[in-house]
């Protein structure tokens, strides 16, 4: 009888043993796979999309959502891959548009790397629970004692592998070549500038010239169209700020000034000395919003060099206006 139980408490013991034995060993490989080695390569657009979040969904990829915004990011990844962009300067293009929070995989290297040790410490720790159900006995302590060195020794070679294996600062990325640079758009009417719009939906550039056509013509409801798009796009702080101000002068002028003032308030952080996002508010807050005086303090900020005659004629005469409005 006694013989039975020492012989069934020896058993559980083996198979603890061994559960600790692949549990120490996935623990390893997880390390190895997760921290150093990257994906095979296959397609590319995909593998990239893959690792971008997309910016209006819950947790999903670009490559896997259906949403509008996330086939515009696949579009302009596609651009990006045909440029000769690297996979980093792919990435780093988004991170610096987004933040860091649009990779789905956080980089292996600096500060990151305690995003990829949590989940080996917690294997580490599980082992180690696990072990602590056995009787106290030298073999518990030799496996604590080897778990816990192990889980470890894995910890430490992902750090110093990801500090040392880190990649250089990324390159400047090649220029990316749209209709918009091989022709001078003056030559370029509207319909076909549509048609190219349509067939390259993330082209930033041309949808805004586009937009500018259509407010200069006082066709607010086309411009509207396109800067609701250009504004979601992923683009540069310059295209980004650009984009902003159209917006904000368009729904300004389509009945909603406050809104409106709000983009070209967004417009201005990006770029305070942006002198057309400063006439537009101005001219916002005098007949939109009703407001002379803060009207009066944004002309103020506006730098008169290099102006033209007919635009310095315009300031003038608009400051006369405003400043007839502050007197009691």
């Amino acid at each position: 009888m006694n013989e039975s139980i020492v012989e069934r408490s020896t058993g559980k013991r083996r198979a603890v043993s061994r559960v600790v034995t692949i549990a120490l060993a996935a623990v390893v490989v997880w390390g190895v796979v997760a921290g150093i080695v990257q994906r095979e390569p296959g397609d590319r657009l995909y593998e990239v999309t893959s690792r971008i979040r997309c910016p209006l969904c819950q947790g999903e990829s670009v490559a896997e959502s259906p949403s509008a915004s996330a086939q515009d990011i696949t579009n302009q990844v596609r651009q990006q891959i045909e440029a000769g962009w690297t996979d980093r300067q792919i990435e780093q293009f988004y991170v610096d548009r987004y933040g860091s929070w649009i990779l789905l995989d956080p980089p292996r290297t600096g500060g990151h790397l305690l995003l990829w040790a949590i989940p080996l410490v917690a294997i580490t720790g599980g082992v180690i629970a696990v072990i602590s159900l056995l009787e106290p006995s030298k073999r518990r302590t030799r496996l604590t004692y080897a778990s816990g060195a192990l889980g470890a020794a894995t910890l430490g070679t992902m750090i110093v592998l990801g500090v040392l294996l880190q990649d250089p600062p990324p390159e400047a990325a090649p220029p990316l070549t749209t209709v918009a640079e091989t022709r001078d758009l003056a030559e370029v009417g509207n319909d076909e500038m549509e048609a190219v719009v349509a067939e390259n939906p993330t082209v930033v550039g041309m949808r805004l010239a586009l937009a500018q056509r259509y407010l200069e013509a006082g066709d607010l409801d086309d411009a509207y169209r396109h800067t609701t798009i250009a504004i979601d796009l992923p683009a540069t702080d310059q295209e980004y700020e650009r984009s902003l101000r159209l917006h904000g002068w368009v729904t300004a002028l389509r009945g909603a000034p406050e809104s409106g003032a709000g983009y070209l308030r967004a417009a201005l952080a990006l770029s305070p000395d942006d002198r057309d996002a400063l006439w537009y508010l101005a001219r916002v807050q005098f007949s939109g919003l009703g407001d002379p005086g803060a009207a009066r303090e944004v002309l103020d900020m506006i730098d008169t060099t290099g102006m033209t005659e007919e635009q310095r004629s315009q300031l003038d005469q608009f400051s006369v206006m405003v400043d007839e409005a502050l007197q009691p």
